[in-house]
């Protein structure tokens, strides 16, 4: 009798219909040269209340292809991760929205979508970008709160559904099953080609003949900060010229341009006209002559410049303003900035995390019409 009643079960769980589709689908478009963009879409026949936060995103990712050195002896090891024990890009705990917070609800009606748009520094920070997220690594994006893990069996059981956090729930009369997570497509990450002209780079400073041949400045690429007042952005001024030449260069004659989360710029100086020029402070630099310069740019910008959590985009700028007249020196004038800007993640502040309102973008767009060599069939 048990067996019998165990292929009984089998079959009626054979029998049993297949799983409704997610009334959600997910895609990410992934690009280092930019902000990457997000776009959940209700694919269901009902409205559904999103809790839309680019917070809930995270991705596993799995390294770009490592190029073959034509002079080695052995092709360079690949790293193999099994699906689950992948690299995981997720904003950290102390920068996630509240589990069940619902001021940031959108209703999306059926075909509706929500998109969003975001610097991937601000789900993997510094560290990861440097290596993971190179043009070719594969991204599988979710939104939502994972699954959790097995409990061991002296542990109390899980909440109810009911009880447990979700991003949507079906509206009506019969609510339907809440939506803890949502997995969208495998995306790729691509890079724009270098003979491609870049049209949204910004136009060059009005000052930009001032720019000197002889100095280079660096600066990191990105940084990860837990406050705002943890903020600090070091550079290195290196002298590329061919002689020798003096300079009176310090650290306070360094210049910063942020923009904040909410697209606002802030243009931060700590240069004043009261002091003036020291003579041990003028330099001989020989060529490749190198300085280094760290600073703590909430101290220059103050007036709370990095009180919201979430990427910041800081270009320094070095100005080399004193010529040397008082002491009878030709002494260099120029200014030195990176051919980058620095992108920071900020973790906590005393404002809440800003980002754009929710709201619906409209229904999904169409799909693609078929080739022309593969005519629609007939009915």
């Amino acid at each position: 009798m048990a067996a019998a009643a165990a292929l009984t079960a089998s079959v009626a769980r054979a029998d049993d219909p297949p799983p409704p589709p997610a009334p959600l689908s997910l895609a990410v478009a992934a690009s280092p040269d930019g902000a990457w963009s997000m776009t959940l879409t209700n694919t269901s026949d009902r409205p559904q209340r999103l809790h839309a936060d680019v917070r809930l995103l995270w991705f596993e990712v799995i390294g770009a292809p490592v190029a073959a050195d034509p002079k080695a002896k052995r092709p360079p090891r690949a790293r193999a991760y099994p699906r689950g024990k992948l690299p995981v890009c997720r904003a950290p705990a102390e920068l996630r929205p509240l589990e069940g917070d619902r001021t940031r609800q959108v209703l999306l009606a059926p075909g509706e979508r929500w998109e969003s748009s975001f610097d991937p520094v601000l789900l993997c920070g510094a560290r990861r970008l440097d290596g993971e997220l190179d043009s070719g690594a594969l991204v599988y994006p979710s939104y939502g709160y994972p699954a959790p893990p097995p409990r061991p069996k002296w542990k109390k059981p899980p909440k109810d559904d009911e009880d447990r956090p979700f991003v949507a729930e079906a509206v009506g009369a019969e609510p339907g099953r809440p939506v803890t997570l949502v997995e969208g497509p495998v995306a790729i990450v691509v890079t724009k080609p270098s003979s491609e002209p870049d049209h949204d780079a910004p136009p060059p400073p009005a000052d930009a003949e001032r720019a000197s041949p002889t100095m280079k400045l660096t600066a990191p690429r990105r940084g990860d900060f837990a406050r705002g007042a943890d903020v600090v952005v070091g550079v290195t001024l290196t002298y590329v010229g061919k002689r020798r030449t003096s300079a009176h260069a310090r650290g306070d004659d360094i210049e910063f341009d942020v923009v904040a989360p909410d697209g606002e710029h802030h243009a931060c100086s700590r240069r004043s006209g009261i002091r003036g020029p020291v003579r041990d402070f003028f330099e001989t630099w020989r060529p490749g002559a190198r300085r280094s310069f760290s600073t703590r740019v909430s101290e220059v910008c103050g007036g709370g410049v990095f009180d919201a959590p979430g990427v910041y985009s800081i270009r320094p700028t070095l100005v080399l303003h004193e010529a040397g007249e008082e002491y009878s020196l030709q002494s260099l004038v120029a200014r030195a900035a990176p051919e980058h800007d620095v992108r920071v993640r900020v973790r906590t502040g005393k404002r809440p995390f800003v980002d754009a309102p929710a709201k619906p973008a409209g229904s999904a767009p169409p799909p693609p019409p078929p080739p022309a060599d593969h005519p629609p069939a007939s009915p």
